[in-house]
């Protein structure tokens, strides 16, 4: 109702109906046939919860039992793939989210993890824009919607790549509409934390840093059956940088 209050009509009708087809789900969904499966977690439902965020909504964007999103139902698929391939010795995952962690685990490698507010990280009271770790530290760091939280992005990029090894590789995402050229720069610090909002050009800046960037639209990585899905989103990308 607050939404209609303030005479914006277009998103309180959006918000209806989001929040009726989540309530549908949640009397009718468990009898219905089960169309998609979670990267993460293995929950299995019919749908996912839907959300409002930015003026939109973002169906089927929610796990109901870990709460992941596309972008971590994405990394879950494509992280495997590359520490197969990659045999990394020593990682960093950065502002780590338990949903990735185990993506990590059992494997012959040592894996640390830092944090600018989380005391159970590795290494506590880390900030990505001045990282305290010597050059060429490890071989895999995963940085996941980190970058649009902090200032100084260029520095945060330069900071991790100073870390890696030589042959190391650092996977990166933000959120972005990557149909769009240019970077959208707030004035100011956004109630979410962001800085800015990612375009192409942020290639171009991770292209200055790093000697090889490679986008992966994760949704190329989802199920390929008719009767399931991880629902990924078309155009979640993850960047491969070396």
């Amino acid at each position: 109702m607050s939404l209609v209050r303030q005479g914006d009509y277009r998103d309180a009708v959006v918000c209806a109906l989001v929040d009726a087809a989540n309530l549908f789900e949640a009397r009718a969904g468990a009898a219905m046939p089960k169309r998609y499966r979670c990267a993460c977690c293995g929950y299995e439902a019919h749908a996912f919860r839907h959300m409002f965020s930015g003026g939109h909504a973002v169906w089927n964007s929610a796990c109901p039992g870990c709460d992941s999103r596309s972008r971590h139902r994405g990394l879950a698929v494509l992280l495997p793939r590359l520490l197969e391939e990659l045999q990394p010795r020593k990682v960093l995952h950065f502002a780590p989210e338990p949903v990735l962690a185990k993506c990590f685990s059992g494997r012959d490698l040592t894996y640390e993890t830092a944090d600018l507010y989380l005391d159970d990280a590795t290494h506590p009271g880390v900030d990505v824009q001045d990282l305290p770790f010597g050059d060429r530290s490890y071989d895999f760091v995963l940085c996941n919607h980190v970058l649009e939280h902090v200032p100084d992005d260029h520095a945060a990029l330069r900071e991790l790549a100073r870390v890696l090894r030589p042959s190391g590789v650092a996977v990166l995402t933000v959120p972005g509409d990557f149909s769009r050229m240019q970077t959208v720069r707030f004035e100011g610090e956004l109630p979410n934390g962001h800085f800015r909002d990612y375009g192409r050009d942020f290639v171009d800046l991770l292209e200055s840093v790093f000697a090889r960037v490679r986008p992966i639209d994760m949704s190329e990585l989802d199920l390929k059956t008719q009767s399931m899905s991880f629902a990924i989103r078309r155009g979640d990308l993850a960047f491969v940088c070396e």
